[in-house]
């Protein structure tokens, strides 16, 4: 054994951990009872994916030989990682390196199974391609699909840990829950959640249940959301969400919004629908919103789940409320662009949301006071992007497009007509 068994590399300090004793206790029994050998975290940014692979290595680190960690954050090629981790397990012979990643995968797993390591590659989906469906590689990364697929299925005595946003291609072929490959949705804190908030010094403890629902106790969201009601609100929880039922701060916006560039056009199809309207849609009602052939409302329905952005309950999708407002806002300004577009150049193909979505709020979920109608977060929104306008120039901007519309049939324009009225109406109604 070398005199440097073990390289955490840029692995956080973990020294504040709040709960995951039963994911823990999962993974561990993974890992050295039944000898996983490729293990995911997978789960929504913020989860604590990465803190809790942190936490897991280091209560299982005696069990190794060898414990290296390394962040893909910044896209490492695979023949250099390769390198990276062969040159580090195995230091007793100088390896030969080939040109090809098919020889230098099989220096890495011998070492793997001369020796018991541990290996941690944390954010995994750096690799993966954005706008198609969850877990297929970017050009340039194709070759980790070699990579994983011999770690999961050759036999070797260590274990190879990823965290993840979305889950990789060969994971979801290989997983099972009696096979060594095996996958950890990392979901949000429970009772735990509490101490973050105890830790940042917020008030109104009574109320404090509400804010963790509706961040579905992501750690890092509770953090960020955390700070602005110290900031803000003298750390007064209740005033916060009297002031705000959504309860969504501009930190949250970049978090969520990095994930929803990454779906694929129908995925934002779905979750723009779901965002809409406001309550669980069961998937014939959605495979009749979306008007696309049922394979491939499957396949995005499973990409969307792999990336944690839906939840599914008594056979309903919806989505969590922070994800729901994001999606709302984002809608929202880019209705306002296509409004604003058409009213400048008279080119009606513009529009584009506003033909295929209807503002007309759905039925509303009386068990969930902070679900607003698309309509009254669109009336905020536009009142403030016209707060330097007057609005009753506004709503002759839109009368002057639904005139111009007149003898256009519904299968040209879509919901443009309805949302144009619908705008006016409620524009007129609080002016």
């Amino acid at each position: 054994m070398t005199d440097e068994p073990q390289d955490w590399g840029s692995a956080p300090d973990v020294s504040v951990f709040y709960g995951r004793e039963e994911e823990l206790n999962t993974l561990k029994h993974w890992v050295l009872a039944e000898d996983c050998r490729l293990v995911t975290l997978l789960g929504m940014a913020g989860m604590g994916k990465t803190t809790l692979a942190v936490k897991l290595a280091q209560e299982t680190q005696t069990d190794f030989d060898y414990v290296i960690w390394r962040s893909l954050q910044n896209a490492t090629p695979l023949k250099p990682l390769l390198a990276d981790l062969i040159l580090f397990l195995n230091k007793s012979v100088k390896p030969r390196f080939s040109e090809n990643i098919a020889p230098n995968i099989s220096l890495l797993l011998d070492c793997l199974r001369e020796s018991r390591c541990l290996v941690i590659l944390d954010n995994f989906d750096t690799l993966l391609r954005q706008g198609g469906f969850a877990g297929h590689y970017q050009e340039s990364y194709q070759d980790y699909s070699q990579l994983l697929k011999r770690l999961g299925e050759e036999p070797h005595q260590s274990c190879v840990i990823l965290t993840s946003l979305e889950k990789p291609r060969e994971i979801a072929l290989l997983e099972g829950e009696t096979l060594p490959i095996r996958t950890l949705q990392v979901e949000g804190l429970g009772r735990a959640a509490k101490e973050i908030l105890k830790a940042k010094g917020l008030t109104t403890e009574n109320r404090w249940s509400v804010l963790i629902k509706l961040y579905r106790g992501n750690p890092l969201a509770l953090k960020m959301v955390a700070s602005t009601i110290s900031e803000l609100f003298c750390g007064n929880v209740s005033d916060f969400l009297d002031i705000s039922l959504t309860g969504i701060v501009q930190d949250i916006i970049l978090l969520v919004g990095q994930q929803f560039e990454r779906l694929s056009p129908l995925e934002k199809r779905l979750l723009y629908w779901l965002a809409l309207a406001g309550n669980p849609l069961p998937l014939m009602q959605l495979r009749s919103l979306l008007r696309v052939p049922e394979l491939e409302l499957f396949t995005a329905l499973k990409s969307l789940a792999e990336r944690s952005l839906i939840e599914k309950s008594s056979g309903k999708f919806s989505l969590q409320p922070v994800v729901r407002e994001y999606v709302k806002t984002y809608f929202v300004e880019q209705v306002f662009q296509e409004i604003d577009h058409v009213s400048q150049t008279q080119a009606i193909e513009h529009f584009n949301l506003m033909r295929h979505y209807t503002l007309k709020p759905f039925q509303q979920d009386p068990e969930d006071p902070s679900i607003r109608s698309i309509f009254s977060l669109f009336h905020e929104q536009l009142l403030m992007a016209q707060a330097a306008k007057n609005t009753y120039y506004f709503i002759q901007q839109l009368e002057a497009i639904l005139n111009r519309l007149e003898n256009m049939s519904s299968h040209e324009l879509g919901y443009v007509k309805p949302n144009l009225t619908t705008l006016i109406e409620q524009l007129q109604e609080n002016s």
